[in-house]
């Protein structure tokens, strides 16, 4: 078993001002009416305020830490702990991780029952993530501790 501690990311931020910006932009530059492109621009300007606060300040859906087992994983967030089944890597590459969780057929959770999780470079200790790296890659050989 071992023991994930994710970290808030400041890739991710960028990434969200950058696509918010893009579209702002894009909005600006488009043949649309002015009342069109004024209500979509505060609705834009609203969701990406809150999308990046809720980056900023660890909002409580946001997944701290992820505990490795053999059979079961376990998800930790503001508001508890959520059993699930070992990731399916969706996509891995050197900037970023995307992993899919079923949850656990017998735990009694309310919610989705999958969850993905996005894992950029900064996210994760070097450590972390080569070990992480590690697991997804050779999944059936054991994997020492360290």
């Amino acid at each position: 078993m071992f023991v994930l501690d994710i970290l808030p990311s400041r890739v991710a931020l960028v990434v969200l001002c950058a696509v918010h910006g893009m579209a702002a932009l894009a909005l600006c530059v488009a043949m649309l009416p002015v009342w069109l492109v004024a209500g979509s621009l505060v609705v834009l300007v609203l969701t990406g305020k809150r999308r990046i606060s809720e980056e900023l300040a660890n909002s409580p859906g946001w997944f701290r830490r992820c505990l490795a087992g053999e059979t079961r994983w376990h998800l930790e967030n503001a508001a508890g702990r959520v059993a699930v089944l070992p990731p399916k890597p969706i996509f891995i590459s050197e900037l970023l991780i995307v992993l899919e969780f079923r949850t656990c057929p017998d735990a009694q959770a309310a919610g989705p029952s999958t969850l993905c999780l996005c894992l950029f470079s900064d996210s994760l200790s070097p450590s972390q993530s080569s070990r992480l790296r590690c697991f997804l890659r050779f999944r059936d050989q054991v994997i020492p501790e360290g």
